[in-house]
């Protein structure tokens, strides 16, 4: 049996399948990009809809919203895949350096506060001690928004090889 999701990831590539009529893939022909730019265009319409709906209390506007915006990113990461791109190992990578974003020294996020503070002004974030299976983080959050900033020592994560053509070579 599928489960919910492959039903719709399905649902999602012949929906769009059939409203293109398919669409080049070479992710470096002028065509996928402007694709792939219509397409990111339609994710941010979805996303202007939920703030809309927000707004005004439509629940149902959010929810439909909602759906909408991931109906139409991952059509994108689709789109995406069928050019080339390595998207799973690049999602797992990702993710896992996401977490990295939280410390669980209490040193490293004081510390980061403070530098923040300093460049941005007194107030810009905070930190506080979040409990996760166990394990206490101390995110640094931007106090306008509640975003979680990178602390001081994160490193982006290097996902150049899951691009299309990129041929990466190490020394031995």
């Amino acid at each position: 049996m599928q489960s919910v999701m492959n039903k719709f990831l399905n649902n999602i590539h012949a929906v769009n399948s059939i409203a293109r009529g398919g669409y080049d893939v070479d992710p470096d022909s002028l065509s996928f990009t402007t694709n792939m730019s219509n397409q990111v265009g339609r994710v941010i319409e979805e996303l202007k809809e939920i703030q809309g709906a927000l707004e005004v209390g439509d629940k149902v506007g959010v929810l439909d919203g909602v759906v909408d915006t991931l109906y139409t990113a991952l059509e994108l990461g689709h789109m995406a895949k069928e050019a080339g791109y390595k998207l799973e190992p690049a999602m797992m990578k990702v993710a896992e350096n996401n977490l990295s974003k939280f410390p669980t020294s209490i040193l490293v996020a004081q510390s980061t506060v403070e530098k923040l503070n300093a460049e941005n002004g007194e107030g810009y974030c905070r930190t506080e001690e979040r409990i996760y299976k166990g394990v206490p983080y101390y995110p640094v959050l931007r106090n306008s928004d509640n975003k979680f900033l990178k602390p001081i020592g994160y490193e982006s994560v290097e996902i150049s090889q899951y691009i299309p053509g990129v041929v990466i070579v190490t020394g031995k």
